[in-house]
């Protein structure tokens, strides 16, 4: 728990390159996809900004997470179960609407 409170901010300095990674992927997507075209045109670019977003969440609740497994273990298992049936329900709704 300590080195990962003494290493917070390199953490979330990685997050650069990651949007940076998002960017590439989100203009290659819209190149090769007319439904992501069209909800980029739809929304007004708001869908990247959305996206942006979400990996910024992303990131900030795997640290959330990794503090409260060495704080509250019970805690812990409750988020993760929590995250994990979001996680089948994305993966649902994807697949779905492939």
């Amino acid at each position: 728990l300590k080195e990962i409170q003494e290493n917070k901010g390199s953490y979330f300095s990685f997050q650069k390159g990651l949007m940076q990674q998002y960017r590439e992927f989100y203009v290659g997507s819209r190149k090769a996809s007319s439904k992501i075209r069209l909800l980029h045109v739809t929304t007004a670019g708001l869908d990247k900004w959305f996206g942006k977003m979400m990996l910024a969440k992303w990131r900030k609740r795997q640290l959330q997470l990794t503090v409260l497994y060495f704080n509250n273990r019970q805690k812990f298992d409750t988020k993760l179960r929590k995250l994990h049936r979001k996680m089948e329900h994305i993966n649902r709704m994807i697949l779905q609407h492939l």
